[in-house]
């Protein structure tokens, strides 16, 4: 019964982490999305690098 229940717990790690890369990968996607509508072509590459900057404009964003 004790392995089911961790396997369990494995499972749904695995498919919470699925989820939180599925959503950031949207939310980044979404940013630079926004930024190459607005043709800021050198935040792009500072939010590929910079996560402090990234966050910055995710807020600005709303995203």
């Amino acid at each position: 019964m004790c392995e089911y229940i961790d396997f369990l717990e494995a499972r749904g790690e695995a498919r919470g982490e699925e989820r939180g890369i599925t959503i950031g990968e949207t939310r980044l996607g979404n940013l630079i999305q926004a930024l190459l509508k607005e043709k800021k072509f050198s935040e792009i590459d500072a939010v590929s690098t910079n996560r402090k900057r990234r966050h910055e404009l995710y807020k600005q964003y709303g995203i």
